[in-house]
């Protein structure tokens, strides 16, 4: 079976994203998993605005230490 994440770069996609990713491989005909094989967990800082990977459940910015947040915040911003 083939492998998927949504490691991006730039991007930073929700573990959440699955639901659409599937939904289109799905309607392709193409044989998945049932969800992520390898989900990365991505925050932007709120303070230096760096984004981040966050590992082994450690929530603080690589950057300059400050908390990053529970929630995903990678909204598009315009």
């Amino acid at each position: 079976m083939s492998e998927i994440s949504n490691l991006s770069t730039g991007y930073g996609p929700d573990v959440l994203s699955w639901l659409s990713v599937a939904h289109a491989l799905d309607l392709a005909g193409i044989q998945r998993p049932d969800g992520f094989t390898h989900a990365v967990i991505f925050r932007r800082c709120v303070d230096c605005l760096g984004l981040n990977i966050v590992r082994d459940g450690w929530f603080v910015c690589a950057l300059c230490d400050g908390d990053l947040p529970a929630d995903w915040n990678l909204e598009v911003q315009e």
